[in-house]
């Protein structure tokens, strides 16, 4: 049987403009680029509301499936990139930048042509089709043009698989979101409202606690207000420089990639350095160990990634800062939460300079202030939350193997089956 095209039995309606005034009121959820993970897939860390109105056929509901026909990024990752609506959102509206997949026969289930469109045959498919070179494109005529094999019952075992996988993934993210959330709250409780327990087990401050003044305010006796150069080393790692990109070797992460990170907790690159100047950074200029911080520093600023055990790859400075050699009994964990924690990306918005481009530098960071609480209290959090952080981390690996074999079925949904232009 020859293969169909998509256009044989779908079409797509493009989504429309919308009132910028009209952005964070209630109301539909707005499905553009920054809702679409590079490759495809969901992406929840960027939405917004919109209180405008929202026809019938730019809304989007669960299980709709929608893909860019445009890429900003320049690399053409997002070119023909599908995303599908979670059971989450009730109701998203489409933005001019994406499109949504009308099916007008029923001739393949959604979820076989979700995870087609996913493969790496598509994705080099719509590649290869791209226009334009500041901001690109993708013609609707190519990508309607993509052949559709058969849904043979070998496909339909593996998409049966990716379903079961993606849910696996996601189960994970969110049992993670819920860790880090009790991760912040913790240390609220007991480094912002001086609630940690004291001798008798009970909430330190409400329960009667001796406080002493400091130029922050009231803390707690025996503790003392320092800054963070003094309980860490502040600094940028290695730059590297487009010549000395590779193919193939150690991957290595910009501030992009962090901020992507922060998002997934997975993500991949496509940016290589090879072995031999992996080695020559490591003997020469060190690279970021296990519980160390990096910190998006430019434009995106205060997004904090903790370093983990089973990271394998490099990470380029430039809009990144590097802190690292805790003291005064911190550790990287610690001052992690500290960073996510709202009185500090306050100081962080602060101290930053520049109105087109922002930034933070790196003394601006040093200087800002810290609670340096007793040893035996900064112990006992860490104990807490070494806990919580194995099972985080736990599963993070788990996504990342996950993630692995699901790499390793998607091509198989057309191996063999069919040749694209490549």
């Amino acid at each position: 049987m020859s293969a169909k095209k998509l256009g044989d039995f779908i079409t797509l309606q493009r989504g429309t403009t919308y009132k910028s005034q009209l952005l964070g009121q209630s109301g539909a959820v707005l499905i553009g680029l920054a809702s679409i993970h590079r490759e495809g897939g969901f992406r929840d860390d960027k939405l917004e509301t919109y209180g405008g109105e929202c026809p019938e056929k730019i809304s989007l509901r669960a299980g709709d499936l929608y893909v860019s026909l445009k890429d900003i990024t320049h690399d053409g990752h997002l070119l023909g990139a599908v995303s599908r609506i979670p059971e989450k959102i009730k109701l998203g509206r489409l933005t001019q930048d994406t499109v949504k997949l009308v099916f007008l026969k029923n001739e393949f289930p959604r979820n076989y042509i979700y995870w087609l469109l996913r493969t790496p045959q598509c994705r080099n498919y719509c590649r290869s089709f791209q226009t334009g070179t500041t901001n690109l494109g993708l013609a609707r005529e190519d990508f309607l043009s993509f052949p559709v094999p058969p849904l043979t019952d070998f496909a339909s075992s593996i998409v049966g698989c990716l379903e079961a996988i993606e849910k696996k993934i996601e189960n994970l993210r969110r049992q993670n979101e819920t860790l880090e959330a009790i991760a912040q709250t913790l240390f609220k409780h007991w480094f912002i409202d001086f609630e940690f327990p004291n001798a008798d087990g009970k909430p330190y401050k409400s329960s009667g606690g001796a406080m002493v003044r400091s130029e922050l305010g009231e803390i707690p006796e025996g503790w003392r207000v320092g800054k963070l150069k003094d309980i860490s080393d502040i600094t940028s790692s290695k730059r590297i420089f487009s010549a000395e990109y590779v193919e193939a070797g150690i991957p290595f992460y910009r501030s992009k990639e962090i901020i992507e990170l922060h998002a997934r907790q997975n993500v991949t690159t496509e940016l290589y350095i090879s072995f031999d100047k992996f080695n020559e950074i490591k003997s020469k200029f060190e690279v970021p160990k296990t519980e160390e911080i990096l910190l998006t520093s430019v434009g995106t600023i205060g997004i904090p990634y903790l370093v983990r055990k089973n990271d394998e790859f490099y990470f380029k400075d430039g809009n990144l800062t590097w802190i690292k050699n805790f003291r005064n009994g911190f550790s990287g964990i610690v001052i992690y939460y500290w960073l996510k924690s709202d009185s500090t990306q306050n100081k962080i918005k602060q101290n930053t300079i520049g109105s087109t481009q922002k930034a933070l530098t790196i003394q601006a960071l040093g200087n800002i202030s810290i609670f340096i609480p007793d040893l035996k209290m900064l112990s006992e959090y860490t104990k807490f939350i070494e806990i919580l952080n194995s099972k985080i981390e736990n599963n993070i690996y788990q996504i990342q193997t996950l993630t692995k074999t699901r790499d390793t079925l998607l091509p198989k949904l057309m191996s063999g089956q069919i040749r694209v232009k490549e």
